[in-house]
């Protein structure tokens, strides 16, 4: 009976940790897309307009990305490993 507790507890904590690394996953993959919309979008309004620097409204997708992946990378927590 102890025995299955146990099983059931690291089945638990192994579920929780994958639940864990698909969510920093997926803020790295929406900083990449973030930080791509911010250069593709810069990069159309500086071909449509050259006189003024209206294009540097990019840089508001593109740094939240910027601040997306630094924070998947160095500062969340890791799941603990068993």
């Amino acid at each position: 009976m102890i025995e299955m507790l146990q099983e059931e507890e690291r089945i638990r904590q192994a579920e929780e940790r994958a639940k864990e690394m698909k969510m920093i996953e997926g803020m790295k993959i929406g900083g990449l897309v973030n930080i791509a919309i911010g250069v593709a979008l810069m990069a159309l309004i500086r071909g449509t307009n050259h006189e003024n620097s209206a294009y540097l409204v990019g840089l508001i997708p593109g740094l939240i990305g910027v601040a997306l992946l630094v924070y998947a990378l160095f500062m969340v927590p890791r799941p603990a490993q068993a």
